[in-house]
């Protein structure tokens, strides 16, 4: 049981993984008189680095609180900042309007909902360019019914079989409960064949860190049983210190806001202005520290997956590539690998 890096073919492209995904979202942010979540103006600081995968809400394309959402609709979005990355993810819209939060969420916004529904998802997917690589999220909003595995798996396969241009993601909700129980996933596996990617979120996955490293191996150990050879997309789960954790538990996607809310600092997400301090941007005006905080944190994402890479590539468990955090990985590491091995006995 360890990660893999490997080339994976979506909508058309080539990518290696992990896929380290930066995510749009107007869930947390406050807009301003037009109707434009802050959120976009962090995506316009870092448009010349978004260049191989960005996700977006269809909530969000839907309501306009991102201002390239019209022009995507109408004509593509060519020049705009969401036409720079290869491959552009649109996520269903459940996380804008659902209760659950991101892990690692910071609040500054009022709690507005705007009506949006499995139609409206509907409308906006059948709108996006069919010209461009595109891997849509299943639809997983308050007004549908989870049902089991099996009918979420049945519902997708409906929706995705009458739309054969867009590349698929089926993302997987806890049929009862707040968190999977993985072998109530069995049944199911093998029908998950015809998705290009798997996903779950992360705070669905358990109570606690550990709790969730172990499912997500459980989970991935399914998926193989069943000869399901599709990446795992685990949805809100980009931080530095986290995100090596469970690509060695077998998620081969990640995607998450923390890097338009906090700076990456030596391996950690920390507060903007602690960030401030250790960058000596103490002085610095509010917009220069921000465009420049998003820019250093796509890099230190680049950073990120390059020494997952390695890490794969050595397939010996070590976390050495992470600095100074290695050990408290490799301990979390191997705690994680002696309980799945004390479950199974």
């Amino acid at each position: 049981m360890h990660a893999r890096s490997r080339q994976v073919r979506l909508a058309g492209l080539s990518l290696n993984t992990p896929l380290l995904i930066p995510s749009v979202s107007s869930r947390g942010f406050p807009l301003d008189p037009a109707g434009f979540a802050e959120s976009n103006l962090f995506l316009n600081y870092a448009k010349d680095s978004l260049d191989e995968v960005l996700l977006v809400s269809a909530y969000d394309l839907e309501h306009r609180t991102l201002e390239d959402a019209a022009a995507l609709l109408s004509g593509g979005g060519t020049g705009t900042a969401l036409d720079r990355p290869q491959l552009l993810v649109v996520d269903s819209g459940g996380y804008e309007t659902g209760q659950s939060w991101e892990s690692g969420h910071v609040d500054r916004s009022d709690r507005l909902v705007k009506p949006y529904n499995t139609d409206m998802f509907a409308s906006v997917v059948d709108r996006l360019p069919q010209g461009r690589p595109l891997l849509v999220v299943s639809y997983d909003g308050p007004d549908v019914p989870r049902g089991t595995y099996a009918q979420q798996v049945a519902r997708a396969q409906v929706f995705f079989a009458t739309r054969p241009h867009l590349a698929s993601d089926i993302l997987l909700k806890p049929p009862s409960g707040r968190w999977h129980t993985p072998r109530e996933l069995v049944p199911a596996a093998p029908d998950l064949s015809r998705f290009d990617v798997i996903g779950f979120t992360e705070v669905e996955l358990g109570d606690s860190p550990l709790d969730r490293l172990t499912t997500l191996a459980e989970l991935r150990q399914i998926l193989r049983s069943a000869s399901i050879t599709a990446p795992i997309h685990l949805f809100g789960a980009l931080d530095p210190l986290f995100t090596p954790l469970y690509f060695a538990a077998g998620a081969e996607i990640f995607d998450g806001l923390s890097w338009m809310r906090y700076v990456y600092w030596d391996g950690l997400a920390v507060h903007a202005d602690a960030g401030a301090l250790l960058r000596s941007e103490d002085d610095d005006t509010q917009l220069l520290r921000e465009t420049r905080r998003v820019v250093l944190n796509l890099g230190q994402l680049r950073e990120l997956k390059r020494q997952m890479q390695r890490y794969a590539a050595k397939g010996s468990g070590g976390f050495d590539e992470f600095g100074v955090h290695g050990k408290f990985l490799s301990n979390t590491y191997a705690t994680m690998l002696a309980r799945i091995e004390a479950e199974g006995n």
